[in-house]
């Protein structure tokens, strides 16, 4: 085959020679240069597909095609066009087109399989933890597990296992969850069985164990809550194995010593009414409430009691004690003991306060202005700062040597009694929500009440008072006076006069 360029020259060859030996003596120069048209295209390209076909993809993965070429006998290059209709999220066989044109118009087609396939097992959580102790003979309630899977969403679960709850021992719980697609996943709890002996083989004393079975209770580690009021208990030897034991109540029994080291989930105990000469809490990290008024405890420790909130020791006999690191103190009682200084700096939530009936000749309220009762009677306070204490509504610091006290913030005051001290005047003007006013045994020479209208009991027999005027008083019930005393208003005829 002659190419169009060969031939182009041929043809101006010819055309020359013609003129040369034609006989004609003018000359006829050719000089055609023009292409001739090239041969017709019919030929498509030839697509060839990079990676695989067929191909898998992931469940819920993003598509990445591998792409593909094309190649044409006369074109240079070819562009690759490419339709998918691919769901990750839905298994199946999908096809992906490639498509190619050259420029005559002559169009290839190829096509790719994917698969959407799913090759990942579902995922099991455990509910609860993964190591779990049961007490011997107590019923196994397994917390569960649950099966998700990324195409088939939530999966049965299967559980396998020879737990024995009657042996102790270490078991293994296997949990086992297939998917649609044939993969599986499997988890496992351990579960340690642990001994549990009978009460009967534990608790000494027979009134103790008498009250737990009447509870309900026969084993060691079924014991939570053991509530033994005033059953003649001598001994409380073996508690401390009552490992799970939450809240222990042993008040008016006949309790000497008592060990609560083996007890560290207390978060209640009252051993009011007791003998206990001491009382070892400092293993009882979860204790929240400590009742033990009316025993014998010359000391205790409640330093490593951080979550305490209330503690009552009322009647014992106390010398010092320090509740700096109890923050969480909202009730202190320490009644009737022997303490000489007492620091609640520390105790900024604070509401009730007893502390009366001890040796106090000073205590400072200014950093806790929660405080709503205040009793610190029977002590040897000289004076008493209460200008913090903004929601007081009851104090009561009678028996005391207090010269003077200022009252005029404490506007919540529902009760006032400041009876046996030295007071030579006392300002309630500011005071309207007062219902019980006890002055009784001071030096007052006067006393305005006329502010106070709620008043339903006053008291102020042992003063220097000669008047006194209950015109705006007209809810008072109890009215004690001196013989002396002039007094005016219609409740004044319900007066006792000492």
């Amino acid at each position: 085959m002659i190419d169009n360029k060969k031939a182009v020259i041929l043809l101006s060859v010819l055309m020359t020679l013609t003129a040369c030996g034609g006989g004609s003596s003018k000359k006829a120069i050719i000089n055609d240069t023009s292409e001739v048209p090239r041969t017709n295209d019919i030929k498509a390209p030839i697509i060839t597909l990079q990676g695989d076909n067929p191909m898998t993809l992931e469940f819920g993965t993003t598509y990445a095609d591998p792409g593909a070429s094309a190649e044409d006998d006369i074109d240079d290059s070819v562009t690759v066009s490419i339709e998918n209709n691919i769901n990750a999220f839905a298994l199946g066989e999908y096809e992906v087109i490639y498509t190619a044109k050259d420029k005559a118009g002559n169009a290839s087609e190829a096509t790719r399989i994917v698969k959407v396939i799913d090759t990942t097992p579902p995922e099991i959580t455990l509910n609860g933890e993964q190591q779990l102790e049961l007490a011997q003979w107590r019923d196994f309630q397994d917390p569960g597990v649950e099966a998700k899977d990324a195409a088939d969403g939530i999966v049965s679960v299967s559980t396998s296992g020879n737990l024995d709850n009657t042996k102790v021992g270490v078991y293994e719980l296997t949990y086992k969850a297939t998917d649609k697609s044939g993969n599986t996943a499997t988890a496992t709890r351990t579960v340690k069985v642990l001994e549990n002996p009978s009460l009967v083989d534990v608790l000494a004393d027979q009134n103790l164990l008498l009250c737990a079975k009447e509870a309900g209770y026969e084993y060691v580690l079924d014991v939570v809550e053991l509530s033994c009021n005033n059953k003649r208990v001598q001994s409380t030897q073996g508690i401390n194995q009552l490992v799970e034991l939450r809240v222990l109540d042993l008040s008016r029994n006949e309790i000497q010593e008592t060990n609560l080291t083996g007890n560290p989930l207390l978060t209640k105990v009252d051993f009011s009414d007791n003998l206990l000469t001491e009382l070892d809490i400092k293993n009882n990290l979860e204790l929240s409430s400590l009742i033990a008024d009316n025993n014998k405890l010359s000391a205790i420790d409640v330093t490593h009691n951080e979550k305490l909130v209330g503690i009552a020791l009322r009647y014992n006999r106390l010398t010092e004690i320090d509740v700096s690191a109890n923050q969480q103190l909202v009730l202190l009682m320490l009644q009737g003991n022997a303490l000489t200084q007492l620091d609640v700096g520390n105790n900024t939530k604070l509401q009730f306060l007893n502390a009366g009936r001890n040796q106090l000749t000073t205590i400072n309220l200014n950093s806790n202005p929660d405080l709503k009762t205040v009793f610190v009677a029977d002590n040897q306070l000289t004076s008493l700062d209460l200008t913090n204490l903004s929601q007081l509504s009851s104090l009561n610091a009678g028996d005391n040597q207090l010269a003077n006290i200022d009252v005029s913030q404490n506007e919540e005051l529902d009760l006032l009694a400041l009876k046996n001290n030295q007071l030579t005047s006392i300002n309630v003007a500011n005071n309207i929500a007062l219902g019980l006013l006890d002055l009784r045994s001071n030096q007052l020479t006067s006393l305005d009440v006329s502010s106070n209208t709620t008043l339903y009991k006053l008291q102020i027999e042992g003063n220097q008072i000669t008047e006194l005027d209950l015109s705006n008083n007209t809810g008072i019930t109890t009215l004690t006076l001196d013989e002396n005393v002039v007094c005016t208003g219609e409740k004044c005829a319900i007066s006792t006069k000492i």
